[in-house]
């Protein structure tokens, strides 16, 4: 039997390639239909055989695109007869409300994980990283990134799993799949979304809501696909019809993923930089081929170190595999390889006997190009030899995944890498590199084990020729079993069980009713709240406090709601009877997008389960397309309710450009919930929180056509159009959203106009930068995409709306990006002709800062010094040096502006928060600064606590220090057990918050004694 094929990863693989070759073939109204009739192909009838998938799939699209030819001018024809005889049917109401279901069930899930998880699938998916920027951001190996997302997407099917255990298990894989678009047919607002992010990776044009649920559809997408072929029930693959003489389909290269489309009859010349030349011949250039270069060098000496293996893969696959071999370096230390041209990222790995493993990371490369990454310096280090222990019985454990942290400082575009590696049956843990001379953190990664100890290891020059010994002992994760059981005693599948309050439940009952909790996290606590988040059709249960991990008897029995009487009628008073209903009952998570009771309704009642008056509000959904949802009821007691809907109108929009129609544009008609919420990191000029709307996460579709050749598309629209929108999608061109549509009483067609486009071309000297260090920003009114560099540092966009643009420049800075505002640029968008911009990043004006920490005594191993910027707006970090065992530092690329420093030892994270200390750096640019930092290490123990008294837990809170919030995002932020320890902690002035709406706490200002400890009341959410 075939393997299941990681097919998201293909998409990732092959999906830009495939487009651009759809686009040649069919045009690019057609190009997103036949990529993803492609894709359908490949989940119907895999290929049987093994090997890369990039040519079986530009043959099936050339199939694809000849039978979509043939029938171009059938659809032409039939097009026009159908806009005219009737308006276009759009998604069932009920679909929309499954698939927002799925979406807040999906992204509770991610929520629910553990942070190493939880924090690649998030920055994979919904920030729309690759696993390169991820591991650039956080100094781990793609490698362990790539574990990390594998895992992570196995948690997020376990849960699911497991929360699709109770109503309506048997379609919970076929829920979601359908849900996002999996297996058929997406509907027009998720296709919008959704093929916007796969086919143009990197350039993100969507607001913020918009971007969260397409990267839901990507998890749901990776799930869907996995569960797809992990289901035994599913039908036997067709047989896809293949001719022989079937012509190949021809190479594409492309200059930028959005648009420029050629068809790579030629070689594009190399790059005109010059890089450095290889030592040795390179082989004769297969076609379609691209040139990565480079040189290692001893960290010490800095003398070439020949003989190093160096390895390449294909890095936006997310599956695991064995590197593919390079080049060996020869007697200058240089190698040079080959790859196919086109791939979305390529990473490159050097490993030389003791040394330090390192890595870079390449891509977007066109035939012919070349990419030099250049010098490594590898400092030198000395294996471990590992084994992992039960620390009661002292015998070997198999199984746990040890991880080594410790300070993985760059040098150009190479990284060291960090170490995670999985103890094997005999408890040996085989390390396949050396591990530099420092203190390492240890921790064990997910599994059914906890770390016991050691928590780090100095790794000693002693002996470097022979393996270091390090014994770990770990002992298994505490947990609570138990049982879900209603008045009868009968088991309940499918009930949400969780130890972090009520904001999503980390685990379900069984089919059996049981469920059972693991301890995730270290905790000094013996006893853990039971919280129920998700008790579906029965009441609410009230949080379990103190129930001891261990504990193996636990029954839990909820009671039965008492079924709640609603009637639906319609404007004129006649009963509607086909409808389907969704609650929002307080304190509970997942009944609130929950699609609940769907069917046909005999005059229109209902006995509605799972209400608990006064504490519940329902919605109902109809299911024909011609009437509108209600509003939210309020069902404030056991009275009958009477619900009302609305009709819907057929109306026409007609589409121009200039006085011409435009035919094939597609129009939707949209309802925009109620905005969402987004807290901004506070101002050091405004002392309070500030919140901004965003576009909603999920706008719901009313209707969806396509314009015929008149510009005419005809719809059905909400009479109301108050949070009501008409969206125009116009092939290549940015969206149309026009809020609150006003139609023409008469009955004539609503006119919208399409603007003109054009293209900003450029090129960016990088004066000794590496590429991926900087991204191109465009703003062109409500259009913000971001570019990628090609190798010679030229960029060009997709088409941008007519008229103003401001062009700028991003330099990857710490955990994101800071604009370079004196290089910043202002265009005019003309559709007649491209606009060109130059920048000069030597131009730049940036500063050197060194010096030496000073503190009693030698400073701590590992330590590490944050930079953080300060502007009027947020507190956020820039870069970062390591501190020597002399106590020096250095750190360049600095742009101008105020600076706080920050301390952080090789346990601590700076996505939490760095010891800030208040002395400012303020730079002009163009400095090169020495400074003595001052650095005497505090630990504050913060305990949290109710206003009763009973310690707070479950809760996740942010901390408010130096002008910003850490994390930025409360998603990130540590779960309180109780007790939190900051060690090293800001001299600076905290408060903590992030408990829902509540306010911030008092500031804590740390004392001058080494260890201090307050305690902060948490109001219970």
């Amino acid at each position: 039997m075939t393997p299941p094929r990681d097919l998201e990863a293909s998409l990732r693989e092959h999906g830009t390639g495939l487009h651009q070759l759809a686009c040649a073939l069919v045009g690019r109204a057609e190009a997103d239909d036949a990529v993803q009739e492609v894709w359908l192909e490949a989940l119907r009838a895999p290929p049987s055989r093994e090997g890369p998938l990039g040519g079986w799939l530009r043959t099936v699209l050339t199939h694809i695109a000849w039978r979509t030819r043939r029938g171009e001018r059938r659809r032409r024809t039939r097009e026009a007869e159908v806009v005219r005889r009737a308006p276009a049917s759009a998604e069932d109401h009920a679909d929309v409300a499954a698939r927002e279901e799925q979406l807040h069930r999906l992204i509770a899930a991610v929520h629910a994980l553990e942070p190493a998880f939880r924090d690649v699938i998030w920055q994979r998916y919904f920030e729309g990283l690759p696993p390169r920027a991820i591991a650039a951001a956080t100094g781990e190996p793609v490698a362990t990134v790539k574990s990390r997302l594998l895992r992570g997407l196995a948690k997020l099917r376990e849960r699911l799993g497991a929360a699709g255990a109770g109503e309506d298990a048997s379609d919970w894989r076929a829920g979601l799949t359908a849900a996002f678009g999996i297996g058929k047919q997406l509907g027009a607002a998720v296709t919008a979304t959704a093929t916007t992010a796969m086919w143009w990776p990197g350039v993100w044009l969507m607001a913020a809501g918009t971007k969260v649920a397409a990267a839901a559809f990507c998890v749901a997408a990776a799930l869907g696909m996995w569960w797809w072929f992990d289901n035994s029930q599913a039908p036997p693959p067709a047989t896809l019809e293949q001719r022989a003489d079937a012509p190949s389909a021809p190479v594409v290269a492309t200059n930028d993923a959005a648009q420029r489309v050629e068809v790579a009859t030629t070689p594009v010349p190399p790059s005109t930089a010059a890089p450095a030349a290889a030592s040795h011949e390179l082989p004769a250039a297969a076609p379609g081929s691209a040139e990565i270069r480079g040189r290692l060098l001893d960290a010490d000496t800095g003398e070439p170190l020949a003989g190093a293996v160096v390895t390449w893969n294909d890095q936006s696959r997310l599956d695991i595999r064995p590197g593919e071999p390079g080049d060996a370096t020869g007697a200058d230390g240089r190698f040079a390889f080959t790859t196919p041209a086109g791939l979305g990222s390529v990473v490159v790995v050097a490993q030389a006997p003791g040394h330090v493993r390192r890595w870079a990371s390449t891509g977007g490369l066109r035939v012919g190009q070349i990419d030099d990454l250049g010098d490594a310096p590898m400092r030198s280090g000395r294996r471990l030899a590992v084994r992992i222990v039960d620390a009661d019985s002292g015998l070997p454990v198999g199984g746990p995944m040890l991880e080594f942290r410790f300070d993985t400082p760059r040098a150009g575009r190479w990284y060291e890498s960090t170490a995670n590696v999985q103890s094997a049956a005999d408890g040996s843990c085989p390390l396949s590199h050396e591990m530099p001379f420092v203190t390492c953190a240890l921790a064990i990664q997910g599994g059914d084990h906890e770390l016991v100890g050691p928590a780090t290891v100095e790794v000693t020059r002693t002996s470097p020729q022979q393996p270091q010994e390090l014994v770990v002992t770990v002992r298994r994760r505490a947990t609570i079993r138990g049982l879900v059981v209603d008045g009868a005693g009968r088991p309940l599948a499918g009930i949400g069980v969780s130890t972090q309050g009520m904001f999503a439940p980390e685990v379900g009952t069984d089919a059996d009713g049981v469920f059972t909790l693991v301890r995730r996290r270290p905790t000094k606590d013996p006893a853990v709240t039971l919280s129920f988040p998700d008790t579906g059709n029965f009441l609410p249960h009230d949080p379990l406090p103190n129930v001891a991990w261990g504990t193996t008897g636990l029954r839990i029995e909820l009671r039965a709601s008492v079924p709640f009487p609603i009637e639906v009628v319609d404007d004129t008073g006649a009963p509607l009877e086909r409808f389907a209903i969704t609650l929002h009952r307080a304190g509970t998570f997942s009944t609130r997008h929950q699609l609940r009771q769907r069917g046909q309704h005999d005059g229109g009642r209902l006995e509605v389960e799972g209400v608990l008056p006064g504490a519940t509000s329902l919605r109902v959904v109809p299911l024909d397309i011609e009437w509108s949802p209600s509003e939210a009821v309020a069902l404030a007691d056991e009275s009958p309710v009477r619900v009302v809907v609305a009709r819907r109108v057929p109306c026409r929009v007609l589409v121009v450009r200039g006085e011409a129609p435009v035919e094939g544009a597609k129009v939707e008609t949209v309802f925009e919930r109620l905005p969402l919420q987004v807290q901004h990191r506070t101002s050091l000029n405004d002392p309070r929180d500030r919140a901004a709307p965003v576009l909603p996460m999920w706008p719901e579709l009313i209707a969806a056509a396509r314009t015929g050749p008149d510009g005419i598309a005809s719809v059905w629209r909400d009479v109301a159009i108050e949070k009501r929108a008409v969206r125009v999608q116009v092939e290549g061109e940015p969206d149309i959203l026009l809020r609150e549509p006003v139609f023409p009483e008469d009955g004539s067609p609503l006119r919208i106009e399409v603007p003109g486009t054009g293209v900003v071309r450029g090129r960016v000297l990088l004066a000794g930068r590496a590429r991926d260090e900087v991204t191109v920003r465009l703003r062109a009114g409500a259009y913000e995409p971001h570019l990628n560099l090609q190798p010679d540092g030229t960029f060009e966009s997709s088409q941008l709306p007519a008229g103003p643009c401001r062009v700028d420049l991003l330099l990857r800075a710490g955990f994101g990006s800071v604009p370079v505002d004196d290089l910043a640029r202002d265009l005019t968008i003309d559709p007649r002709q491209p606009a060109e911009v130059v920048f000069d990043l030597g131009a730049m004006s940036t500063s050197k800062v060194r010096g030496r920490v000073v503190t009693e005594g030698a400073p701590p191993a590992g330590l590490v010094i944050d930079f953080v910027r300060v502007t009027a707006e947020a507190a956020s970090m820039q870069a970062t040096a390591s501190v020597g065992d002399d106590g020096r530092f250095a750190v360049s690329g600095l742009l101008p502006g105020t600076y706080l420093v920050g301390f952080r030892l090789p346990v601590a994270t700076s996505t939490f928060l760095p010891a800030l200390q208040p002395q400012q750096l303020v730079l002009v640019g163009g400095e090169d600064l020495e400074r003595d930092l001052r650095f005497a290490r505090r630990k504050l123990t913060v305990r949290f606590v109710h206003p009763d008294g009973t310690p707070a837990r479950g809760h996740r809170t942010v901390a408010r220090c130096g002008g910003g919030r850490w994390p930025a995002m409360s998603l990130f932020a540590p779960v309180l057990d109780e007790t939190l320890v900051i060690d090293p902690a800001p001299a600076l002035p905290i408060e903590f918050g992030g408990w829902g709406n509540a306010p911030w706490s008092d500031p804590v200002l740390p004392s001058d004694r080494s260890e201090a400890e307050v305690t902060i009341v948490v109001p219970r959410s």
